[in-house]
């Protein structure tokens, strides 16, 4: 399994917006993808933006790319950029053991 971690700062203001644009188009769309096991999202205030992370689970890398496309790194809706205060990082873990 694929751990998949996307972190981007958040517009001033935006940050209220894009929980609400992640709550009624990201999780849905995830939600009806078999291949994602779950998502986390989270947000971290230890400088002046906000950053957005978000940590999903996938049963294959092959997976992973038929939901993000062969850029795995790039922003998969294009209305999310409205809410960014830059490009995002993206990491991608192999899974050792996975317990919820």
């Amino acid at each position: 399994m694929i751990l998949r971690i996307w972190r981007c700062p958040v517009a001033d203001g935006k940050l209220e917006p894009f929980q609400s644009f992640m709550r009624t188009t990201l999780f849905p769309t995830l939600d009806e993808h078999d291949a994602c096991q779950g998502i986390t999202t989270a947000v971290d205030h230890s400088n002046d933006t906000p950053v957005i992370v978000a940590v999903s689970v996938w049963t294959t890398r092959d997976a992973l790319t038929s939901f993000t496309g062969p850029s795995t790194n790039d922003v998969i809706f294009e209305d999310a950029e409205a809410f960014l205060a830059g490009d995002p990082t993206v990491e991608h873990l192999h899974i050792l053991e996975h317990r919820f």
